[in-house]
């Protein structure tokens, strides 16, 4: 079955048919991350959701809102409001799995300098300490916690993370 015909042709219910079996997820979500970001196609992203409305585990759910986030960040991040969109779909992913570190630095990377996105100190701080409990060498949370005076910051209590 070629994933990327069914995303070119819209029949997004064959891909909640073959989203159950293992053996083709990783598969399917590259495709559907390719589609998204290298062809710049916004229905890589309406893949994504939905896939999320079927009946996944949770840690599917969190790899499908990372990848959300990831093409309406880099893929389609021309489309008005994609960048909040995508900050949605990240914190999504690191409420579903917790425990994946590179969420948490895809999170930093990409929104704790972002123009649009003000990232209270407080979480950008928890999220550093987090990082470095379980790889005291990353280079994006060591960036953070030497820099965190140059990076866009806020006390905004009203952004809720």
């Amino acid at each position: 079955m070629n994933i990327t015909n069914i995303l070119e042709t819209g029949e997004f219910d064959k891909l909640i048919d073959i989203s159950t079996d293992d053996k083709v997820w990783n598969d399917l979500v590259s495709e559907i991350y390719n589609f998204g970001v290298y062809e710049e196609n916004i229905l890589g992203y309406y893949a994504c959701v939905k896939l999320l409305d079927s009946n996944l585990s949770k840690f599917k759910r969190a790899e499908l809102h990372y990848t959300a986030a990831i093409i309406l960040t880099m893929g389609i991040n021309f489309v008005c409001g994609g960048y909040m969109l995508g900050f949605y779909h990240m914190k999504k992913a690191i409420e579903l799995d917790f425990n994946n570190i590179d969420y948490k630095v895809y999170m930093l990377s990409t929104f704790a300098n972002s123009p649009e996105i003000v990232i209270p100190k407080e979480y950008v701080n928890h999220i550093v300490s987090e990082i470095l409990t379980k790889d005291p060498n990353n280079e994006v949370a060591l960036r953070f916690s030497g820099e965190i005076g140059d990076v866009r910051l806020s006390n905004n209590s009203n952004l809720k993370i």
